[in-house]
């Protein structure tokens, strides 16, 4: 659940979701294991946690009086009671397929080897998938924890898998740096002057016009532009989030410069 993954040290917010990552995912799930075994001391009682909480098993151990699952069955949860039992059958069949004459089918993979990515900027799967020259389905099947189809941007960064010919034709001509915050020159920029606390100032409005694409949402654009979703629907006059592939939406900036000289001062 989210609240546990969080306490895992997992993202879980609208665009990111760690959980779907197979690797990160699983060594959260190792590191709740292992408390949740410093808690029961039995693994049965462990996989009963880790399927209903803690919470609930402490409470079925108070009532049914013993530690023993398969004695406190009838006051734990009917998902419960069903989940430790299919975890022990899986786990068996994992372990002594051989046994029984099962063979497991090992998948190929023809991708050759991964390479991490590191992404500053906002992309959707699609440009990612035709910048490396891969299928969408490709990419989401290596990314997984990605869930809105669209990879948001972020100073610190995110990380993508790629196979290492797509990585390579990906960054081919890319900015591999973190994207800086930068004022758009525009011919058309408005200036007003205004007085704040005795000292003058020119006011710039920059203007630019941003074109929607495949992926796009007021926030991520937004947050790109640094400004706030309120001041993208008010610049546009727009009455709901909604946005259509190539819409143009106005982003504005404002910057302040002094229109006084600089005075320094000295004291002895």
């Amino acid at each position: 659940m989210k609240p546990t993954a969080r306490e895992c040290g997992l993202k879980c917010g609208t665009y990111i979701d760690e959980r779907m990552d197979p690797e990160k995912s699983s060594k959260a799930a190792a590191s709740y294991l292992k408390q949740l075994y410093t808690m029961f001391g039995n693994w049965e009682l462990v996989m009963a946690a880790y399927n209903a909480g803690p919470g609930r098993i402490r409470s079925a151990v108070k009532r049914s009086g013993t530690s023993d699952y398969w004695q406190m069955l009838k006051y734990l949860p009917a998902e419960t009671q069903n989940y430790v039992p299919a975890f022990i059958a899986a786990s068996y069949i994992m372990n002594y397929h051989y046994e029984h004459n099962l063979c497991p089918e090992i998948p190929e993979h023809a991708m050759g080897e991964l390479t991490s990515v590191m992404l500053y900027e906002g992309m959707s799967i699609s440009d990612i998938a035709n910048r490396s020259g891969m299928s969408e389905d490709m990419v989401k099947g290596l990314n997984p924890s990605f869930v809105r189809n669209f990879i948001p941007a972020s100073q610190t960064g995110n990380m993508i898998w790629l196979p290492a010919a797509a990585a390579e034709l990906f960054n081919a001509g890319r900015n591999m740096e973190p994207p800086a915050i930068s004022i758009d020159a525009d011919a058309n920029a408005e200036i007003k002057t205004v007085s704040i606390h005795g000292t003058m100032y020119n006011i710039i409005t920059t203007r630019k016009e941003y074109r929607v694409h495949s992926g796009d949402n007021l926030y991520t654009i937004a947050q790109r532009n640094d400004c706030t979703v309120s001041d993208m629907m008010s610049w546009n006059n727009l009455r709901s989030n909604h946005l259509s592939i190539g819409q143009r939406l106005e982003i504005r900036r404002d910057t302040r410069n002094s229109t006084s000289r600089d005075r320094t001062s000295s004291c002895t």
